[in-house]
């Protein structure tokens, strides 16, 4: 995996309610 994209994808996960993301 990109460095960039697991960066930006736990930077999601911690902004955004993790409901949000599953639903």
């Amino acid at each position: 995996m990109d460095v960039l994209i697991v960066t930006l994808y736990s930077y999601i996960l911690g902004s955004i309610p993790f409901g949000l993301i599953l639903t």
